[in-house]
């Protein structure tokens, strides 16, 4: 909780994936405030499920849950991510703005860097 809030810090979502050995994973994390400071944390590497912008955006959502964030709060609280341009081009940011449900209205509050 932020002290001058009362309320879950906000977090940015970041991703990579990397192919060690032949096998594509996905490192997935968020950028957040945690005990007062500005820290990343990683949530985990899953298997990437497909190549595809649905199966990289899956994987990314997916591994957002190894981090202890209640799914009803993970929404409200991301705020937005930093990816590598490939990203970008499989439509990631707009697939996980989809993914978290999130009104039309709201996509100028988000940052995708």
């Amino acid at each position: 909780m932020l002290p001058y809030t009362n309320r879950p810090t906000l977090i940015a979502v970041i991703a990579d994936r990397i192919t060690p050995g032949r096998n594509t994973i996905q490192i997935v994390g968020y950028v957040g405030m945690v005990g007062g400071k500005l820290r990343s944390l990683i949530g985990g590497a899953p298997k990437l499920i497909a190549n595809d912008g649905a199966g990289v955006t899956e994987t990314l959502v997916n591994g957002l849950s190894n981090l202890k964030i209640p799914a009803e709060e993970l929404d409200s609280r991301s705020v937005g991510g930093a990816f590598d341009g490939k990203y970008f081009n499989l439509g990631v940011p707009r697939n996980v703005f989809s993914k978290l449900e999130r009104p039309d209205e709201a996509k100028d509050w988000y940052t995708y860097t």
